[in-house]
C-alpha cells in the first residue's frame, strides 16, 4: 500500500487545543502530560533514535 499525503507537525505547547483533546479522547493518552517513554510496556526496552 502506498500512501502520499501531508503531516502537520507542533511543538508541545503550539498543538491545537481541540485536536489535542480528540487525540486524548480516542487514545486515552495526552502526550502533553504523559511523555511517549513512560508509554512502554513493562520489561520492553525503549528505543531512543533506533538504539535500545
Amino acid at each position: 500500500m502506498l500512501f502520499d499525503g501531508d503531516v502537520l507537525t507542533y511543538r508541545t505547547q503550539e498543538v491545537p487545543a481541540a485536536a489535542a483533546e480528540a487525540f486524548r479522547a480516542k487514545t486515552g493518552w495526552d502526550p502533553r502530560t504523559e511523555p511517549r517513554l513512560a508509554r512502554v510496556l513493562p520489561g520492553a526496552a525503549a528505543r531512543r533514535s533506533g538504539v535500545a
